[in-house]
């Protein structure tokens, strides 16, 4: 069952893959910066979402729920929302939160 119906309006939505990595290539830190600078840069203004897809561990996703938090609430005041999913069949979570049915929903860590 979808939460959303998939022809249902949505507001901007960015969409960002998060995912463990060996530690060479960067580790947590290397990732989560990488994740708030695409955040950060993708020019969003009112009513739109940041959605921050979690595929790993325990620590990437304590990393992005409080990266998340503290944008949600650095950025609720230009009506922007910020959460994380995690998991792996989120698609339809996904859409939900890029929904005018979501705009209540922001700091959020959802599980798929």
């Amino acid at each position: 069952m979808s939460l959303v119906a998939p022809e249902a309006p949505s507001d901007p939505c960015v969409v960002i893959e998060v995912a463990d990595a060996p530690a060479a290539s960067g580790g947590l830190a290397g990732r989560l910066a990488a994740a708030f600078a695409e955040a950060r840069d993708a020019g969003l203004g009112e009513n739109g979402c940041v959605v921050f897809h979690a595929h790993g561990g325990e620590a990437l996703r304590a990393g992005l729920s409080g990266l998340a938090r503290s944008l949600a609430l650095e950025w609720g005041s230009r009506g922007i929302r910020v959460n994380v999913v995690v998991g792996e069949d989120a698609d339809d979570l996904i859409r939900f939160l890029a929904s005018p049915a979501s705009r209540m929903l922001t700091g959020a860590v959802l599980d798929a």
